[in-house]
């Protein structure tokens, strides 16, 4: 009995080492499962950061760009208003211009001396007092001395066609 007891606590005893051993295989396996994930979470996390760092430099690189893309926009939008009233003002200054040749046209055609009466240096002297009489003008409309503007040698030629179509059957 004492052989049979003996033999149930050895084969007992084996079958707890053979335990004992996958236990420790896998505790083992385990470990360096677990080390090995560790050891790769650990190199992604720094990867991560890495990327999350450079991505945080790219966004305020951004970022500054934005501003200065914004603040050109607004001085962008600035001049694009300035110019347009600027074209406004021209024009209304053109228009201006325009009415007062015209006027001054019609007052050369009005102050026309009948056909044969006029002196050919008579048609010179109205003219002149064409020119000078529209200076006159666009100096009381809008303060502008006469022959600053680009557009006054334009109107001087008007006056002067209007002039010599008016004066013209008196030569």
């Amino acid at each position: 009995m004492l052989e049979g007891l003996t033999a149930k606590i050895a084969a007992e005893a084996e079958a707890e080492m053979t335990t004992y051993r996958e236990f420790e295989r896998w505790c083992t396996g385990t470990a360096e499962e677990k080390t090995s994930a560790i050891t790769a979470n650990n190199n992604t996390k720094q990867e991560l950061e890495t990327n999350i760092e450079s991505l945080s430099l790219a966004i305020d690189e951004i970022a500054g760009s934005m501003e200065g893309i914004d603040q050109a926009f607004v001085a962008d939008s600035k001049s694009i208003r300035e110019g347009v009233e600027l074209r406004v003002e021209e024009k209304v200054a053109y228009a201006s211009r325009w009415a007062s040749s015209c006027a001054c046209a019609l007052r050369a055609i009005k102050q026309r001396p009948p056909a044969g009466s006029a002196p050919p240096w008579s048609l010179t002297l109205m003219v002149k007092n064409t020119l000078i009489s529209s200076a006159k003008l666009r100096r009381e409309s809008n303060g502008e001395v006469l022959g600053k503007s680009p557009f006054s040698l334009a109107f001087r030629m008007v006056e002067l066609i209007f002039t010599v179509l008016a004066y013209g059957p008196n030569l």
